[in-house]
């Protein structure tokens, strides 16, 4: 991982190297991290909501694109535009549809990956594995 440490700060087994929180400070400040996500409805205005919602599906779009060309080391050929009909899907069930976001989500993500796999076939021709 590419964390600065100081020099001579070295992992001596592969649980410490792969480890994500290192310090105890790491597991306060993901509490405190916690607490504040689960809070901001009641304390935050809608403006930091907003930002604050943002700030959130930003972070899954570019997650999914890290273990997408960082682990696996493929190119992305429309990672956004997955990203970009699963949340539109989601937002028309809960308009629409009238379905509480929680059931909305799963479903939203099951349409995406069956668009997916439609948009994914040809490609398995390419290979002669169909």
């Amino acid at each position: 991982m590419s964390i600065l440490r100081p020099a001579g700060d070295f992992d001596r087994t592969y649980q410490q190297d792969m480890a994500l929180l290192r310090r105890p400070w790491h597991y306060a400040l993901l509490v405190l991290a916690l607490l504040a996500a689960y809070t901001i409805p009641q304390w935050g205005s809608a403006y930091v909501i907003s930002t604050a919602n943002r700030i959130a599906y930003t972070i899954v779009a570019v997650q999914g694109l890290n273990v997408l060309t960082g682990y696996t080391g493929q190119i992305s050929l429309g990672q956004a535009g997955f990203m970009l009909l699963g949340g539109y899907f989601s937002a028309l069930l809960v308009i629409h549809a009238g379905l509480s976001f929680f059931i909305a989500l799963p479903v939203a993500a099951l349409a995406t990956g069956l668009a997916g796999l439609l948009f994914g076939l040809p490609s398995l021709r390419v290979k002669g594995c169909a």
